[in-house]
């Protein structure tokens, strides 16, 4: 909301101890708030941390994708050592996401890429 005209977003994760509370579901569940929030996004580029549960990462990924309307792309990348298998099944499961915009493209890079995204 504080950055109505955000165009380029560029996140990482990392790999959280036990005393860090993940993201609250409930953050992405208040349309009001959101509402035309990111109207203008349109480039996203994600790091995901390498560790077992992705859980919270994925579910930001399916929010972007569900209300960034002018989407064009998405970049994501697994940390330096992910397993390909595990990559595989994340790749699986963001394809089945829905899209707001009909133009997103979702790029998945190799954990060993030193190129930018």
């Amino acid at each position: 909301m504080s950055s109505p005209n955000l165009q380029k977003l560029e996140i990482g994760s990392f790999a959280a101890d036990d005393n860090i509370d993940p993201l609250a579901p409930e953050l992405f569940k208040v349309e009001d708030l959101l509402d035309n929030a990111l109207k203008r996004l349109r480039v996203v580029k994600m790091k995901i941390s390498h560790k077992e549960e992705v859980k919270p990462e994925l579910e930001f990924i399916k929010f972007l994708l569900a209300e960034s309307v002018v989407l064009e792309k998405m970049f994501i990348q697994p940390a330096e050592g992910a397993d390909a298998g595990e990559g595989f099944k994340i790749l699986k499961e963001i394809t089945r996401f829905k899209r707001s915009s009909s133009e997103a493209e979702i790029l998945f890079l190799d954990p060993e890429d030193a190129t930018e995204c």
